[in-house]
This record gives C-alpha cells, sequence and structure tokens, in this order.
C-alpha cells in the first residue's frame, strides 16, 4: 500500500513510476539519463574514454543506425563524468555548420560579444577562446560532441564548412580544458580524411555493430 502511495504522490506531481521507464528504446538513440540501460560497449568505451584524456580531437566512425549517438550519450559521457565534471555541448552542422556552432555555445549561456559569425570567420582561433572561457564559466571541461559530422561535408555551404574546419584543427589542442569529439558515418569516411582537419586526428574508433551475445 505504501507503495502504491509513493508512486500515485509521483503521477499526481507529474513524475512517472520508475518501474514504467522501458530500457528499450526501439529507434530512438539513448540519452544520459537512459546510461545504466545502455549495455554491450565497454571497451569502446574505456578506449574512447581514454583516448579524450590524452588527444584533442577524436572521431568515432560507423554505419548508419550502428548507435554512435548513443554511444556518445549513454556511454562516453557519463564515463566522462566518473572522473569529474564533463559539460557536453553537443551539435549537428546542417547546412550551416559555423552557424550551428555559434548556436550550440550561446546556447549554454556563453555571451558573443558584437558580430560572432563574422569574427569566427575571420579568427580560426574564436572556438578555442570560446571553449575555455566556457569551461572558466561551468567550472567543468567541456566536451564538443560534432554529432553526424558528415553533414557538414555534405550539407554544408562550403566557405562556413572550410570555417568549421579551421575552427575545430585549432582547437584540437591536447592542453586545454576541452575536447572535439566527431561522430561521422562510415560511407562518408573518405570524404571526411580528404578534409583539412584529417592531419589534426590521432584517434580514430570503428564502432561496428553489436552481436548477438552483446
Amino acid at each position: 500500500a505504501a507503495q502504491v502511495a509513493t508512486e500515485l504522490e509521483g503521477l499526481l506531481a507529474g513524475r512517472q513510476p520508475e518501474e514504467s521507464r522501458s530500457p528499450f528504446r526501439g529507434l530512438e538513440p539513448f540519452t544520459e539519463a537512459d546510461a545504466a540501460d545502455f549495455h554491450g560497449r565497454a571497451a569502446d568505451t574505456d578506449a574512447i574514454a581514454e583516448a579524450l584524456r590524452e588527444e584533442g580531437l577524436v572521431a568515432i566512425v560507423g554505419p548508419s543506425g550502428v548507435g554512435k549517438s548513443s554511444f556518445i550519450q549513454a556511454g562516453v559521457l557519463p564515463r566522462l563524468r566518473e572522473a569529474g565534471p564533463h559539460l557536453a555541448l553537443t551539435f549537428r552542422p546542417g547546412r550551416k555548420p559555423l552557424t550551428s556552432l555559434l548556436a550550440a555555445l550561446q546556447a549554454q549561456g556563453l555571451s558573443l560579444e558584437g558580430d560572432p559569425l563574422r569574427h569566427a570567420r575571420t579568427s580560426p582561433g574564436f572556438l578555442v577562446r570560446a571553449l575555455t572561457l566556457l569551461a572558466a564559466l561551468k567550472q567543468s571541461r567541456v566536451v564538443l560532441v560534432v554529432d553526424q559530422f558528415e553533414e557538414a561535408i555534405t550539407l554544408g555551404e562550403p566557405e562556413e564548412t572550410q570555417q568549421l574546419l579551421d575552427a575545430l584543427s585549432a582547437a584540437s589542442v591536447t592542453d586545454q580544458a576541452f575536447r572535439v569529439l566527431l561522430a561521422v558515418r562510415s560511407d562518408f569516411l573518405g570524404n571526411f580524411v580528404a578534409t583539412s582537419l584529417e592531419p589534426s586526428l590521432r584517434t580514430l574508433l570503428v564502432l561496428r555493430p553489436l552481436s548477438q551475445e552483446a
């Protein structure tokens, strides 16, 4: 009776009883809230977490539908937070990659004075300064997650795409309080390695489909 009363109070307060939450996400990606239900990628999670401790730029490559976004959100980020505060700044490039990046920075409460887009277009080092400021503001390490990075190559306006690549390359340093993590579809790997960002990449993990045993 006490348990029923507790669940009823939760429903009246707009909360769902914990056991009503299904661990099966279907086509929906896992989020950090689903970390306890995310299984089968422990070795890959350890590898990426370790790489992000050592490298400024890391890429995860895998076929469409393999679960790259889920792996990052429910696997990698919770693992990083076991070692201390980590703020995830996630965005998709879309048709205007640099504009999308600026919007993600501003959504975190970062004040970008003047004409941020103009400044970003003329100074690739703006991202280093912005992420450094954000890390200090949040008192946390920052992980810039570029989800579906291939959009920058396939959809992005060429000028903004190159400006994003220049900014990410400048930010791929190892002695700062931030890291850059890319998620890339494997069928666009050739396009990716042909970009000016490729020389800055030291670690690339191929995320393969899980076996039935996993």
